[in-house]
């Protein structure tokens, strides 16, 4: 079983797949990489790219058909990649915004690439008193967690959990996001696998590359983890267990940091 937990497969709703034929494509190519279960999580940015929860789950239910009919082995599930605004907590209240299987305990959230907002604590917190766990997505993507992994780290400690890229372990996204990729593996820092797959186009090209680069430098107990046990328990609404994280350097706290953990 391998659970993509980040996809654009569905078409017409974000810059994912553009119709149904490119969702097939995408669905196949999936399949043929030994994907199992799909989140399906389109773009919501406030103002920008919105959708109504009804029309979502018209489409997904027209999606779930079109593989039963292509005979296609993939499980879809609902969700939402929710870009990090200042009205994220009121579009969640208004249910404007879908959390991972409708079940109300987990948002996945997406920041900046270039930083993350100083109150952005503060958000997890609230979010964490209302019983919802916040799943950043691809952390290893963003400059700020990057250059300060502890900022992701601290999130972290406060509840969050994280989703990689598998294509950033394969050196899609440069060498940079490789190592930074590697390092939030090593570390510990990363709970979810996805493929953040938009088009037919290199769909999966390096996928089962990424994932036996993971498998090696995580193990085949861990990989699991993360490919499986972990997004069930989060598709189940099932809080994760914290576990230990073994950063392998620590950087000098800078200014960045210091407003971000309100040190003097």
């Amino acid at each position: 079983m391998i659970i993509d937990f980040h996809s654009h497969i569905l078409p017409g709703i974000d810059d994912g797949a553009k119709n149904w034929d490119e969702f097939l494509e995408i669905a196949q190519l999936a399949a043929a990489a030994g994907i199992t279960h799909m989140v399906c999580t389109p773009h919501f940015i406030y103002k920008e790219v919105e959708f109504k929860p009804e029309n979502y789950y018209r489409l997904l239910s027209k999606a779930v058909y079109k593989l039963k009919e292509q005979d296609l082995k993939i499980s879809l599930i609902s969700g939402s990649e929710v870009f990090y605004d200042p009205e994220l907590l009121p579009c969640l209240k208004e249910g404007r915004i879908l959390t991972i299987n409708n079940g109300n305990k987990y948002l996945m959230v997406e920041f900046a690439r270039l930083d993350i907002p100083n109150n952005v604590e503060s958000i997890i917190t609230i979010l964490k008193n209302q019983g919802i766990t916040p799943v950043i997505a691809h952390p290893e993507r963003n400059l700020a967690f990057s250059d300060e992994p502890e900022l992701l780290i601290e999130l972290i400690k406060r509840g969050a959990v994280s989703q990689l890229n598998v294509g950033s372990i394969a050196g899609e996204y440069g060498e940079k996001i490789r190592k930074t990729a590697e390092l939030f593996l090593k570390s510990r820092m990363i709970h979810l696998l996805g493929s953040d797959v938009h088009s037919p186009k290199n769909a999966f090209r390096n996928f089962n590359l990424g994932m036996e680069v993971i498998e090696g430098l995580v193990g085949s107990e861990r990989i699991i983890e993360l490919k499986e046990v972990n997004p069930l328990k989060i598709i189940e609404g099932v809080l994760l267990e914290p576990y230990s994280i073994e950063l392998k350097y620590k950087n000098k706290l800078s200014k960045r940091r210091k407003d971000f953990y309100g040190t003097s």
